[in-house]
């Protein structure tokens, strides 16, 4: 039982940050799952060997190998699934940054060779000091940085923005609900316990554009919801508001030039009458260490041609646009004038989305910028310094922009 429980711990203790890093789980189950998992994991290779080895001359006994390795792993899936279902089984964690990863190895193997208590309590005591010490360069580098997301929805917006401090931390739509599990939640569950996402705005008045709100104020009460001051015909929407407003949620209604925090509201102004909808959806300008990004949504082009005209030297570095319904091409003198490094275009990974993303980076942009698409890129991470913008793509494409205003 001892040996069981050695081998069980060892397993455990070994794979622990691991499995942090990569699945943003500890399971402290697992302690207890191995001590049967181990042992059929043997089986199962061994009756694998066995199945191998006899298959050229002995193929009933390979059959019966084969079976028998079947029925083991079955075995090990149903105890995992069951154990798995233990309250407090596992936990959903932040991953810890690869310098913890290394330090924990190393302390582990250290701590395995040492030969008496005392070296093992000193070895204990200078790796929680050496954590702790990584732990805050980690935290202020963090507190240097700020990282804007764009998860790939297929319809609508997912923007979260985690800026130094949680009060300037902001979720900008969201998108439809079926997204949560698929998007929101896996990225939710490896952010920091400093990105906080309690300032919401919602930039459309449709039910894609703001439907998983509702479920996700449940678990993360906001500070404030920021709203367009237009009238949208979407009883969702409105239903929605009210709601919000009836559950005690302070919900603000701007409209240009006011200001939220580090965001400068371009569009739309109080006196704004669009037609369709879409075009009163709010635009954003956002100043972060010097690199100013714009949140241009799906705006037709004469809406972006008033804005430009609203602030005619505007310069930007990064310009995000939602793949527009109407696949309208988006305006190439405007976006020639705000002379941006990069382009982050949202939306589905469709053929026409795919053509659409295409014409733009044939006819509308240079060489020197950069175009991303969430369809084909997955999510867009961009983290913002003083020395400029670092681009990460799910699909592993990396790019470096400079800061300008340096």
């Amino acid at each position: 039982m001892w040996s069981a429980l050695s081998v069980s711990a060892s397993a455990w203790l070994g794979s622990l940050p691991l499995v942090a890093l990569y699945f943003n789980l500890w399971t402290p189950i697992s302690l207890l799952a191995n001590l049967a998992l181990v042992p059929m994991a043997g089986i199962t290779m061994a009756s694998s060997f066995m199945a191998l080895l006899t298959a050229p001359l002995f193929p009933s006994l390979a059959s019966i190998g084969n079976s028998s390795a079947w029925f083991w792993m079955c075995g090990m899936i149903w105890i995992s699934e069951n154990t798995s279902r233990i309250p407090w089984a596992y936990f959903e964690v932040p991953g810890p940054s690869l310098s913890i990863c290394f330090l924990y190895y190393i302390s582990l193997g250290t701590w395995a060779i040492a030969t008496t208590i005392r070296i093992k309590a000193i070895v204990i005591g200078v790796s929680i000091i050496l954590a702790v010490g990584l732990i805050g360069i980690d935290l202020r580098k963090r507190g240097q940085q700020t990282t804007v997301t764009f998860l790939p929805i297929p319809n609508g917006d997912a923007i979260f923005i985690d800026a130094p401090g949680s009060r300037h931390d902001w979720m900008i739509d969201g998108g439809p609900v079926w997204c949560a599990s698929r998007f929101l939640d896996p990225f939710l569950v490896k952010q920091p316990m400093t990105a906080r996402f309690q300032n919401h705005l919602l930039t459309h008045g449709d039910k894609q554009h703001i439907e998983i709100l509702g479920s996700f104020i449940e678990q993360n009460p906001p500070h404030r919801i920021v709203i367009s001051p237009m009238k949208f015909r979407s009883n969702f929407y409105r239903r929605s508001i009210e709601t919000f407003q009836t559950e005690g949620h302070q919900v603000e209604s701007l409209a240009a030039p006011q200001k939220i925090g580090p965001w400068e509201i371009l569009y739309p102004h109080p006196h704004t009458n669009p037609s369709p909808a879409d075009d009163a959806a709010i635009v954003l300008l956002g100043e972060f260490n010097g690199i100013k990004l714009l949140l241009l949504s799906d705006l037709n082009r004469a809406v972006q041609k008033e804005i430009l005209n609203d602030h005619p030297t505007l310069e930007v570095d990064l310009i995000s646009l939602n793949l527009p319904n109407d696949l309208e091409p988006p305006n190439r003198y405007v976006l020639s004038q705000l002379n941006p490094q990069a382009i982050i275009v949202t939306g589905s990974d469709s053929s026409k989305g795919n053509r659409w993303v295409g014409t733009l980076r044939e006819s509308f942009f240079s060489v020197q910028t950069k175009l991303f698409f969430t369809g084909t890129d997955g999510t867009v991470t961009l983290t913002i310094d003083h020395s400029g913008v670092q681009v990460t793509t799910m699909s592993g494409t990396q790019h470096e922009l400079r800061n300008r205003s340096h």
